[in-house]
């Protein structure tokens, strides 16, 4: 699973071993690699595989980076070191303003020493998430909430509205979480912590401006080749499956997985005995369409008897 988190005290105190329990709760699961760095009031930790995750102390700066960052408009995924210290150099540059120009999934912490200044920011579509609390003088964060559970001073009272919420939306609506004084940051929104004070802002909007003036065929070819650059993009170099249920969705993007490879694509199917709800004949059209390598599996009762201990 991975993530990264950590703890700041404008008093000035840290421990190293708390920092340590938190990195270990978001390495609960597999066995990836677990690093602590403790700087002046600041332990920050990173949980994850060594291409998806960084931790980097440099001329006072501390950062914590988890996911695939890449630098927009258009350049590609680098490897996590080399974007790490990029950042490094442009924060020392234009400070926030940096962060306009990450996009990819990321999460992210930085701890400016000389400034005594914490910047926590996650992607522009929140597909990496960031979950903080601050306690007087102290701000709590991590990726999970276990993470944050093993910090002394973090909260564990239940909030009942979010348990409301959950029942009555299937979710909690953020920044709102289950607990009652954590929060989580929201998509394209950053955190600063600095003299004891939590303010919030946004690096990046999403807007939305109709154009009228422009023909149905433009827009349509612009559309197509956008998504088939996103598709590439996030394929990369790896071989690359998808789920297909037959939809509008998965049939479109394993239409162009296929497009921007060399090979078929990999396409997995889940079917379900029972009338009303199988999509599978819906899959094998578009599979069909689309050439792809395709894989179905139907669940049945026993499957999910067994599954129940895992869950567990």
């Amino acid at each position: 699973m991975g993530g990264i988190c950590g703890w700041v005290d404008a008093s000035g105190s840290t421990d190293p071993a708390i920092t340590g329990r938190m990195a270990q709760a978001l390495a609960r699961f597999d066995q990836t690699e677990v690093r602590v760095a403790t700087a002046q009031s600041c332990g920050i930790g990173c949980a994850g595989w060594p291409a998806t995750s960084g931790l980097v102390q440099q001329d006072g700066l501390t950062l914590a980076v988890l996911g695939h960052p890449r630098w927009m408009p258009s350049r590609a995924a680098q490897p996590i070191e080399a974007f790490s210290a990029e950042l490094l150099r442009a924060y020392a540059r234009s400070g926030v303003d940096a962060l306009k120009s990450i996009g990819g999934d990321f999460a992210l912490v930085l701890f400016d020493g000389k400034r005594a200044r914490t910047i926590l920011a996650i992607d522009r579509m929140g597909v990496r998430s960031l979950v903080y609390e601050q306690v007087e003088a102290q701000l709590l964060f991590g990726s999970t909430a276990d993470a944050l559970a093993e910090h002394p001073r973090a909260s564990s009272s239940i909030d009942p509205q979010a348990i409301y919420d959950y029942v009555y939306f299937h979710m909690v609506p953020g920044p709102v979480t289950a607990r009652k004084n954590q929060r989580r940051l929201l998509p394209g929104e950053f955190l600063t912590f600095e003299g004891g004070s939590v303010k919030l802002a946004r690096f990046w909007s999403m807007r939305f401006a109709e154009r009228d003036d422009e023909s149905f065929d433009k827009l349509r070819t612009e559309f197509r080749d956008a998504l088939s650059a996103a598709t590439a993009r996030a394929m990369g170099s790896a071989r690359t499956g998808a789920f297909l249920s037959g939809g509008t969705d998965s049939s479109t993007i394993c239409g162009m997985i296929g497009a921007n490879s060399e090979e078929p694509a990999h396409t997995y199917s889940i079917g379900f005995d029972a009338a009303g709800y199988d999509e599978m004949e819906y899959a094998r059209i578009a599979a069909q369409h689309f050439k792809t390598d395709h894989h179905e599996y139907y669940v049945t009762p026993d499957d999910v008897v067994n599954a129940l201990p895992r869950i567990a």
